[in-house]
């Protein structure tokens, strides 16, 4: 958000009516008379649902899009007309040099054959062709201690996949300092990872934001990091701009009703983060208002999954990746495991659907030890369990109608005759509000969150007691995810199932979900009720967790970011 600093700072990128047509069979009017402006060490997001024209905007300053794409409008770089259109020379020269842009999944750009180092170095050599090779090393290690990364001689000599996803990405925003930009366009850059990495991308984004006076674009859904980062904030729908004004005053005052819609549409938490110390964070944190689930009325009942001192390990002699875990859930429970990116969540998730062999401990399920059964009553057991997977596009067969992937476990697993499974495959349909002219449609055909409902379908056929719901939300948009939840809700409702939900979002867990079991490095570290764990953790690590969630509210991310900056310089 905007702490003064930023005055009469001068204009680094100026958008004046810019759109952009794709031709072909159909005439797609993307974008359409978008106007905004990026000074120096601001940080501007752009914010609006999936298909909104958000990536398409950046996408087309860069030269980026399909030769198809037609774009027109007035664009400023350091106040000199920029020529966007296709196979622009401008375009060429400026393009990792003065912009440079940070894609949302650091393996699809990162080369797996070359080491991280030498990909900065071929970064470097293509901004200044003339540089020896012991100059380009000594740049290379420059970036890497730029983006905060330990040991930079030994980091640089490693491959992508020997690093974290966090690592990932700050490799990605050093080969974009390389040309050492102006304008930094950042395209969802944290939304595949956990949020204390998160926070410390965010963190470094704004921090070379300001030391080095680049402008950052950051095109985002998430309304928590927007509050974080962002000075300015411009709203698009439909490709046209909505509103736009500085990040405080639009989530305040918001002035069009779409953006009420978005921010409407975040989940508000329950004192989340009001442990900060401050009472003006406690009071702003408090005011947004709980919405938590109701927990369900205390019985008696046998728990549909008790999980009891489970531990994992992948090989033997090896220390257990999960050791000592216990939870259980109740019908019309939601528990949620939390933690960072390999904490274990994966595999508990794993070994409960008996795909990892548990080392130690039980996993029960309606009161049976059903991984240690026979093969035939544990496959009937296995039906009592329905999986929604994170990504519905890898979990839906595209050569099959939407009605075909929602009826196959009818066929498969009970044997229902074809025509019967493809009837009630349009019934369940109906039960996550999906039209039935709809059924013969494919995967590719239909939204993201569409997607996610065939799943839903899909995981419901069977009329299952427990459903495990590995990062259902993660990418969808706010209003969409919100759309989702509801219908998780009214289907628990009904049909009372368990619910297993594995997130990285606590805003959402805090609103969503009964009780939360914390992980660090395969261990439990709280185990309780949402609200007692959320606004009174017993662990440092808990604490520290929950405040890495940013909250969409600029004023309570303005105070944690100045604590955390005072902490670092104590």
């Amino acid at each position: 958000m905007s702490d003064g600093k930023l005055e009469n700072a001068e204009t680094v990128l100026e958008v004046n009516h810019l759109a952009v047509t794709f031709t072909g069979k159909e005439t797609v009017h993307a974008v359409r008379d978008f106007s905004f402006t990026v000074h120096k060490g601001e940080v501007v997001a752009i914010v609006g649902e999936s298909g909104s024209g958000k990536s398409v905007s950046a996408m087309s300053l860069l030269g980026l899009l399909p030769r198809n794409a037609v774009v027109s409008g007035d664009v400023k770089l350091d106040g000199k007309p920029l020529d966007v259109s296709y196979l622009s020379p401008e375009i060429r020269k400026i393009r990792g040099r003065q912009v440079s842009m940070i894609f949302q999944d650091p393996l699809d750009s990162l080369d797996p054959v070359f080491t991280v180092g030498e990909q900065i170095a071929e970064a470097v050599r293509v901004n200044d062709p003339k540089a020896d090779k012991a100059t380009v090393t000594a740049r290379v290690i420059d970036l890497l201690k730029s983006v905060e990364l330990p040991e930079p001689d030994t980091l640089r000599r490693k491959y992508p996949h020997q690093l974290s996803g966090g690592q990932q990405q700050r490799i990605l925003i050093a080969i974009a300092l390389a040309g050492r930009p102006r304008i930094l366009l950042a395209d969802e850059p944290t939304t595949a990872l956990d949020v204390t990495v998160q926070q410390g991308i965010l963190d470094l984004l704004h921090q070379i934001s300001r030391s080095e006076g680049v402008g950052v674009l950051i095109i985002t859904h998430d309304m928590g990091v927007v509050a974080d980062i962002a000075d300015q904030v411009v709203v698009v729908r439909n490709g046209a701009l909505v509103e736009a004004g500085e990040t405080v005053r639009l989530f305040h005052y918001p002035q069009n009703d779409y953006t009420r819609e978005l921010l409407d549409a975040v989940p508000k938490t329950p004192l989340l983060g009001g442990s900060l110390g401050s009472d003006h964070a406690a009071a702003v944190v408090s005011a947004t208002g709980a919405t938590s689930a109701p927990a369900p009325a205390a019985s008696d009942e046998q728990p549909v999954l008790k999980v009891e001192n489970l531990s994992v390990s992948y090989a033997p002699r090896t220390p257990d990746v999960v050791h000592g875990v216990s939870f259980d859930i109740n019908h019309h429970e939601v528990l949620a495991l939390v933690g960072e990116s390999g904490s274990g969540k994966s595999t508990i998730v794993r070994c409960v659907l008996g795909l990892a062999q548990q080392t130690g401990g039980t996993v029960m399920v309606d009161g049976v030890e059903y991984l240690k059964q026979r093969r035939r009553e544990q496959t009937k057991t296995r039906h009592k369990i329905g999986v929604i997977f994170q990504s519905p596009m890898g979990s839906l067969d595209p050569r099959q109608t939407l009605a075909q992937s929602i009826a196959e476990p009818l066929i498969y697993a009970l044997g229902v005759p074809r025509g019967d499974a493809l009837a009630k495959a349009e019934e369940l349909m109906d039960r996550v509000h999906l039209t039935r002219d709809m059924a013969t449609r494919y995967p590719s055909e239909i939204s993201g969150g569409q997607r996610q409902r065939v799943s839903i379908a899909r995981a419901i056929a069977l009329n299952p007691e427990l459903l495990i719901a590995d990062e259902p939300t993660s990418a969808l948009d706010v209003s969409v995810q919100k759309d989702v939840i509801a219908l998780f809700r009214e289907l628990q409702r009904d049909l009372g199932f368990a619910c297993l939900f594995v997130s990285h979002d606590l805003p959402l867990v805090a609103s969503f979900c009964h009780k939360v079991v914390v992980l660090q490095h395969g261990q439990e570290v709280e185990y309780g009720p949402v609200e007692s764990v959320f606004v009174h953790p017993t662990t440092d690590y808990a604490r520290k967790l929950i405040l890495s969630a940013p909250l969409a509210d600029p004023e309570v991310q303005h105070e944690r970011r100045r604590l955390r900056e005072q902490a670092a310089t104590a």
